[in-house]
């Protein structure tokens, strides 16, 4: 009986040093953010729309900076026409997060202000907030 005593004191002791021994990895209680998050600066955004008369219309967003400039053009056989307006953008992208809402307001007056929603930093969808129309979606390059 007292070997049987002797083994449970034994193994008690074994689990209390376990749990009173552990060990805490960082004392930290908030990392420092890493930068994981893409920024809008630097990429480009295309949609291509595709007739059956064989023409085409790409549109084409690029982020630079603060500003942004969204290139329209239409192409039927050897024939080309572009249109190319500039925007003020701001997005709720922060050092850890990659931006989901994009703000683009004109730099020309009477221009419409776009807004972007972004999905897996691959796909865009803008919107004319003028009329609530879609623009296009996006697909980042």
């Amino acid at each position: 009986m007292s070997k049987l005593i002797t083994k449970f004191v034994m193994v008690a002791l074994a689990v209390l040093a376990c749990a009173t021994l552990t060990a805490c990895g960082d004392d930290k209680d908030d990392p420092e953010p890493i930068d994981y998050a893409p920024s809008l600066a630097g990429t480009v955004w295309v949609e291509s729309n595709y007739y059956s008369d064989g023409s085409v219309m790409t549109q084409t967003i690029s982020f630079s900076g603060s500003s942004a400039t969204l290139r329209i053009s239409y192409r039927e056989g050897t024939e080309e026409v572009s249109s190319t307006y500039t925007y003020n953008y701001s997005s709720d992208e922060s050092e850890t997060k990659a931006a989901t809402l994009v703000a683009m307001r004109p730099i020309q007056a009477g221009n419409a202000t776009l807004e972007g929603r972004i999905e897996n930093f691959l796909k865009m969808t803008v919107i004319n907030m003028s009329n609530n129309e879609q623009v296009g979606v996006f697909y980042r390059q």
